[in-house]
């Protein structure tokens, strides 16, 4: 089964191209047929990371196949490739920019390309869905390079080619709360696509992310990742492994080396380094050649037993509190914009005083997901509100409005009326 897989990231300067190219060197290692495709058409450029490499750079690229599909002259896209020979079984298909010739005149082109007359006019869609088929029968893996931010271009890249989505971000907020708004921005778009589409598996991979000075802050910010991004793992992770475990394996270290150039990481430093990029982005490749399918292996064998184990215990001691009156002693309800200081700062203090008062380690149930107007609410916040002892409501002055806090606060109602 194939796979077209898209990295995104919602800030520049993570490290995307560098993780996409050393990605796809490994999994052409494994044998597989693999094609690169540089989307990110404002700042091309994928193409200097395998500048050791003898390269065929006979053809034009995807600038000049969207101009022919607009033409609707039908064209082969295999006619606009380059290949990449990495002295592996398969060599590396590219489809380039196509900058590489005339960079004036690709500039022109691509500053006049009106994406919303190639697609209301052009037949835009029909041609990428083709193309789309095209490299499903063709490749392994696709692997494409997205434009950053929110744009057409981008919106291609995310919502209507890909089978899987791997967002790529720092640990800062900005980062980390951009990507959590566009993947579920993503997936409704998906839902709303003419054309069937199942819904996207989401990889997130933190990158630049320092570990040896400052370790207890890299753990709480894994721990902080995995809040906030947890839901991406619900169709793919079993609920016995925590998401932030995997992020420990696949969190991109930050090195400074390979911030001058671009160089492929698995080829100089190689893959048997724990503490090495080439063993994280060979890692994330063994993830991806298994479709998903080998967590068992990926986490450890005895790991995943474990936690398997403990899983299994604690559901059946779940069962035999389901009759019970209440599995929490706190609901905690809070507008988003304030989730550092909910978490850092009002949960442990909170967590600290009940403690003290009850005699035991409170139970404080916080979800940081949203739903939007129209949406029913979730069964895990409906259970949690069916069986909190209290409810903490904190509300400011930009949450007033907040659809999601008028859900909560009527669910509260209806179980106290009840």
């Amino acid at each position: 089964m194939s796979s077209i897989i898209t990295f995104y990231s919602y800030k520049g300067g993570v490290g995307r191209s560098m993780a996409l190219a050393n990605i796809a060197f490994e999994l052409s290692k494994r044998k597989f047929k693999v094609l690169v495709v540089d989307w990110d058409l404002e700042a091309p450029g994928i193409e200097r990371y395998f500048s050791n490499f003898k390269i065929d750079k006979s053809s034009e690229g995807l600038l000049q196949l969207l101009l022919a599909f607009k033409d609707d002259s039908k064209p082969n896209y295999k006619d606009y490739l380059w290949n990449i020979d990495t002295l592996n079984e398969h060599t590396i298909s590219l489809l380039h920019s196509g900058r590489e010739n005339d960079h004036a005149k690709y500039s022109s082109i691509l500053q006049g390309f009106d994406w919303s007359d190639f697609f209301s006019n052009k037949k835009g869609g029909n041609h990428l869905e083709g193309l789309r088929a095209a490299w499903h029968n063709d490749f392994d893996f696709v692997l494409i390079d997205s434009r950053t931010g929110l744009s057409d271009s981008s919106g291609i890249c995310t919502i209507l080619m890909p089978d899987i989505l791997i967002p790529m971000f720092t640990a800062n907020y900005q980062s980390l709360f951009g990507i959590r708004d566009i993947i579920k921005y993503i997936q409704t778009a998906r839902q709303k696509l003419e054309v069937d589409r199942m819904a996207l598996t989401v990889l997130p991979i933190p990158s630049r992310f320092g570990t040896r000075v400052e370790f207890n802050e890299s753990k709480e910010w894994l721990e902080r990742i995995a809040d906030i991004l947890k839901d991406c793992y619900s169709d793919w992770l079993p609920k016995w492994i925590e998401p932030k475990h995997i992020l420990e394996q696949i969190k991109i270290p930050q090195i400074d080396y390979f911030s001058f150039g671009e160089k492929l990481a698995v080829i100089e430093q190689g893959t048997n380094d724990p503490e090495g990029m080439g063993f994280i982005f060979s890692k994330i490749a063994t993830l991806l050649s298994s479709d998903f399918s080998e967590i068992e292996n990926f986490v450890g064998v005895d790991y995943y037993q474990q936690k398997k184990n403990e899983f299994e215990e604690s559901s059946l001691s779940n069962k035999k509190q389901d009759d019970a009156e209440y599995l929490y002693d706190v609901y905690l309800s809070y507008p988003r914009e304030i989730y550092q200081w909910v978490r850092e700062l009002l949960i442990p203090a909170l967590t600290e005083y009940l403690n003290d008062e009850l005699g035991y380690n409170p139970q404080i149930y916080f979800d940081i997901n949203e739903f939007n107007v129209g949406e029913s609410i979730s069964i895990g916040i409906e259970t949690a509100i069916l069986k909190s002892k209290t409810f903490v409501i904190i509300i400011t002055g930009s949450g007033l409005d907040s659809s999601f806090l008028n859900i909560e606060l009527s669910s509260i109602f209806k179980r106290e009326r009840e």
